[in-house]
């Protein structure tokens, strides 16, 4: 299930999806938001949803599903910062380093470690 927080967490980001969403809104604290992003753990609808029973009174859940919208007209890309993202990154403000760097002979090796569980973080496969 979900670890206890004094108050509750004021956001979360929910990239696993339907299987973790209503964990995520367990968490949150009261007001506090949970963005739905993705879908690593799969997709599919919510069985059996009682949102007045399993939503928690005072949480807020939003949904981006930016594979279907960026790039749209009410998500252009000019508006995303992607110089400051990478700024970010340049300067470790955001931690955005591979766990694993692989050449492409090595290809299965890490299609094992992603499969493992194991990867703790990005795999890439240089090419």
């Amino acid at each position: 299930m979900h670890e206890s927080h004094p108050g509750g967490i004021d956001a979360v980001l929910d990239l696993v999806g339907n299987t973790t969403v209503l964990d995520s809104l367990a968490m949150a604290r009261r007001g506090g938001r949970v963005c739905l992003a993705g879908f690593l753990g799969g997709g599919g609808p919510l069985a059996s949803l009682e949102p007045v029973f399993q939503i928690p009174s005072g949480r807020h859940l939003s949904v981006f599903a930016s594979a279907l919208v960026t790039g749209s007209a009410e998500y252009p890309l000019a508006e995303i910062p992607f110089q400051g993202i990478f700024d970010r990154v340049a300067d470790g403000t955001y931690k955005a380093k591979p766990a694993r760097v692989f050449a492409m002979e090595e290809i299965r090796e890490a299609h094992r470690l992603v499969e493992s569980g194991q990867a703790n973080g990005k795999v890439v496969v240089r090419m």
